[in-house]
C-alpha cells in the first residue's frame, strides 16, 4: 500500500542487506529509479522492485549522485561527486566513467542529453566555465568562459541554449543555437529583453541592437546619453533634453519629461511593463526633501490610450 503524508507519497521502503546502505536523492522529474548505495551500487524501481547493479564504479561512497535520464524516463548517466566536491560523469549503458573528476558541478539539460552531450562546470577562482562534453569519447568540445551553467530555452515552438553567468537571477549570459553558437555578442554582463515578435533586444550604456533568433542583427539604435531600461517590445532613453520610450526598432512611441537636473533614475526602482497594458517609471526629485510628496515621481504611460498619468509619493524604494 501507498502511504500519504503532507502530499508526500511514500510508495515503497527499500530494506537494506548490508550495513553501509544509502540513498541519493536526483533533480530529474522523470526518472523511474532511484540510486541506493548497498555495498555495490544499484539503479532500484520503487514500484517494480527490480535492482539493478550499476558496474563499473569503484564502492567507494559518493557524496552526491545525480541520476539523468531520458524523455521517457529511462535512466541514462550519473553525475558522481566526491567528497572533495569533484564530479565526473558515468555512463550507465556502457558501464564506464566517460570523464574524470574535473568538474564542480552538473548543469546538463534534457536538450543536451537527447542531443549527445553533458554540460560540466568547472568553478576557479579566476574564471567560471561551461563545459559541453561529449557523451560518447568524454571530450570537451565546447568552452564558455564566464558561465555558471546552461539551461533550455523554448521560443515559438524552437529550443535554444541560454548560457547563464549569475546564479542569482540577474540576466546575465548569452543564447545559444543548438550548434552552440551564441546568437548575441558575448559580453561580460548585459541587458536584454525578448520581444513579442521572437526577437531579441540588448543594451549597452548608450546604445541597444535587436537581434533575430538565428543571430542577424537587424537593428542598432542612435546613440543616446543613456539607455536606461529595456521592457518587452520597449526601450526607455535618456537624451540631452527628455526622457522617452521607443518600440525596439527606435520609433519614438511617447516623450516621459523633460530632462531635470532634480530627477535621478534608479535601476533598482520599479520601472516595468505592467499587465494592465501600461508602462511605468518611477523617479527621485532630489529637490525636495526626504518624506515630502513629490520626493518620488511615477510616470505611467497607457499604451491603449496614449495618456500619461503623473502620481507623487513621498518615499520611493528605500532611497533617499
Amino acid at each position: 500500500d501507498t502511504i500519504n503524508i503532507d502530499g508526500i507519497e511514500l510508495v515503497d521502503t527499500y530494506t537494506c542487506s548490508s550495513d553501509e546502505c544509502k540513498g541519493y536523492n536526483t533533480s530529474t522529474k522523470n526518472n523511474k529509479d532511484v540510486v541506493i548505495y548497498d555495498s555495490t551500487y544499484y539503479l532500484y524501481n520503487p514500484i517494480s522492485k527490480v535492482k539493478t547493479e550499476v558496474t563499473g564504479l569503484s564502492n567507494n561512497i559518493y557524496a552526491f549522485i545525480d541520476l539523468m535520464t531520458r524523455s521517457d524516463g529511462t535512466s541514462y548517466a550519473l553525475y558522481l561527486t566526491r567528497n572533495d566536491g569533484a564530479g565526473a560523469f558515468y555512463r550507465i549503458d556502457k558501464k564506464v566513467l566517460v570523464t574524470d573528476y574535473l568538474y564542480s558541478s552538473n548543469s546538463t539539460t534534457d536538450k543536451l542529453l537527447e542531443a549527445g552531450y553533458f554540460a560540466g562546470v568547472k568553478e576557479l577562482k579566476s574564471n567560471n566555465g561551461v563545459f559541453i562534453i561529449h557523451q560518447n569519447t568524454g571530450e570537451e568540445v565546447y568552452t564558455f568562459n564566464n558561465a555558471l551553467y546552461i539551461s533550455d530555452y523554448k521560443l515559438d515552438g524552437t529550443y535554444y541554449y541560454y548560457l547563464g553567468g549569475s546564479l542569482f537571477g540577474e540576466k546575465s549570459g548569452a543564447f545559444l543555437t543548438s550548434s552552440f553558437t551564441k546568437i548575441v555578442p558575448d559580453k561580460d554582463v548585459y541587458n536584454y529583453s525578448i520581444n513579442s515578435d521572437n526577437t531579441i533586444t540588448v543594451k549597452s550604456n548608450n546604445k541597444f541592437e535587436v537581434y533575430d533568433f538565428t543571430g542577424n542583427k537587424i537593428y542598432t539604435s542612435n546613440s543616446y546619453i543613456s539607455v536606461l531600461k529595456l521592457l518587452k517590445d520597449y526601450v526607455i532613453v535618456s537624451t540631452d533634453k527628455e526622457v522617452k520610450i521607443l518600440d525596439n526598432k527606435g520609433k519614438l512611441i511617447t516623450k516621459f519629461f523633460d530632462t531635470k537636473s532634480s530627477y535621478e533614475y534608479h535601476t533598482t526602482l520599479t520601472d516595468s511593463e505592467h499587465s494592465n497594458g501600461s508602462i511605468s517609471m518611477i523617479v527621485l526629485d532630489k529637490s525636495i526633501s526626504d518624506g515630502v510628496e513629490g520626493r518620488g515621481v511615477e510616470f505611467t504611460y497607457n499604451i491603449s490610450t496614449k495618456e500619461i498619468k503623473i502620481n507623487k509619493m513621498t518615499t520611493v524604494g528605500g532611497h533617499d
